[in-house]
Parts: C-alpha cells; sequence; structure tokens
C-alpha cells in the first residue's frame, strides 16, 4: 500500500518563472562610486577628451575646462554596472587604469565603437615594412 504524503505541493509563483527586471537610470553626470573614506570615483570623467581632472573635493570640474564629448555614453555605463558591485579599493585602481587606457587612446587619436573597447594598435600603426616602402 502506498503512503500518500502529507504535504502540499510548492506552485511556482510568476516571481519564480520570470524574476521582476531591474531598470536603472543612469545619467553619466551622476554616475560615482566610493570605495571608503576620500576615495570617490566620478564616471563622468570618462566622457571627456583626456578625462579631465576634478576640482579637489568637489564634483566639478576647474573653471576653463575644454570639455569635449567623445560619446562614451555607453561604455561608461556598462564600466559602472561591473565595477559596481562590491566596489573597493581594487576596484578604484582598476578605475584609475580605465581612465588611462581612455586618455591614452585620446592622445593617440583613437576612439572606442560599439563594442570594440580594445583596439588592436598594431592594426592601426604602420609597420616596419611600410616605412621601409
Amino acid at each position: 500500500m502506498k503512503v500518500k504524503s502529507k504535504r502540499k505541493a510548492v506552485l511556482p509563483t510568476e516571481s519564480v518563472i520570470k524574476p521582476p527586471a531591474s531598470v536603472y537610470q543612469l545619467r553619466v553626470e551622476d554616475i560615482s562610486l566610493s570605495a571608503g573614506k576620500h576615495k570617490n570615483v566620478h564616471f563622468k570623467r570618462l566622457r571627456y577628451f583626456g578625462c579631465p581632472v576634478l576640482k579637489r573635493g568637489t564634483n566639478n570640474f576647474p573653471d576653463g575646462t575644454l570639455l569635449r564629448n567623445m560619446n562614451r555614453d555607453q561604455f561608461i555605463r556598462e564600466m559602472y554596472c561591473l565595477l559596481a558591485p562590491n566596489f573597493d579599493a581594487t576596484r578604484s585602481i582598476t578605475f584609475s587604469v580605465i581612465l588611462k587606457y581612455l586618455a591614452w587612446l585620446d592622445s593617440k587619436g583613437h576612439a572606442i565603437s560599439d563594442g570594440e573597447y580594445f583596439v588592436s594598435v598594431r592594426a592601426t600603426t604602420p609597420s616596419r615594412v611600410d616605412l621601409i616602402n
């Protein structure tokens, strides 16, 4: 004889089948992260040519700073989503490396395009054979 279980079956709810999506409205000017005391990073620096520095202790660029928009908003949002979870001092160092990379790209005249964030400089610079000929 089969023993009937007294447990009720758990029926899946809509939230289990299809969890609610998170929607973030990220305005580049407002995106910043903190890794403790005096370790704030402001993503709006990535938006402009050369990644200009901000006034110490503020969220503003110094007066007279030339701000040339490099159209990197999608890249900035993606970097924020990668760095934001568990942001700490190590990830703030990663942010400073991204700053240096973008400033270097700007100084060489390269631009990032949709999804192509890490360009091959070798392919864009003349080879030794090209210089000889």
